[in-house]
């Protein structure tokens, strides 16, 4: 997997021990956690542990939750990256953004980047190196949006994408 993710207005890249603060700003709002199990982080310790995780999560698996930052100011405007989920047998596909950046298409913008990255490119995440089994991407919002990119990603590899991932089946 590649250092940076860049698309015309984001700059995706792994969380840093510095990023802590940064964070908070969406891991703290109860708004922008209503839909994450665990809710919205009480403490920047909170936080510190939530990145710590991913970190861990990236050097197991060389892929993780990143944070995105806007490209034109350089600041920090949330999450977004894959997980495995191994309770599901899937990686999941997440993104959170400071409210104010909600209503942009960044979610979408973040979610296609991941997509072509982590699947699509060469070198990306199409089968489990452990089982050879195609990965499975489970998609739980922007669904719409998402599976549109993914349509016009097929067309333009024609067959590559249903041979690597299975999306949205149990």
């Amino acid at each position: 997997m590649r250092a940076t993710i860049e698309t015309s207005r984001l700059i995706l890249r792994p969380f840093e021990s510095s990023d802590v603060e940064a964070a908070f700003a969406w891991f703290g709002d109860p708004i922008v956690m209503r839909f994450t199990p665990t809710g919205p982080d009480t403490s920047l310790d909170q936080t510190k542990a939530r990145l710590t995780s991913y970190q861990e999560h990236q050097t197991t698996h060389g892929f993780s939750k990143w944070i995105i930052l806007d490209r034109r100011l350089g600041c920090a405007i949330g999450d977004s990256g894959l997980l495995e989920l191994r309770e599901y047998a899937c990686i999941d596909l997440g993104f959170r953004l400071v409210q104010r950046y909600w209503g942009k298409g960044l979610a979408t913008e973040a979610a296609s980047a991941w997509v072509h990255a982590a699947f699509l490119s060469t070198g990306g995440l199409g089968h489990d190196r452990r089982t050879q089994r195609p990965r499975r991407l489970a998609v739980c919002s922007c669904a719409q949006d998402f599976l549109s990119i993914i349509d016009e990603e097929r067309q333009i590899r024609s067959g590559v994408l249903e041979s690597e991932m299975e999306v949205g089946k149990d």
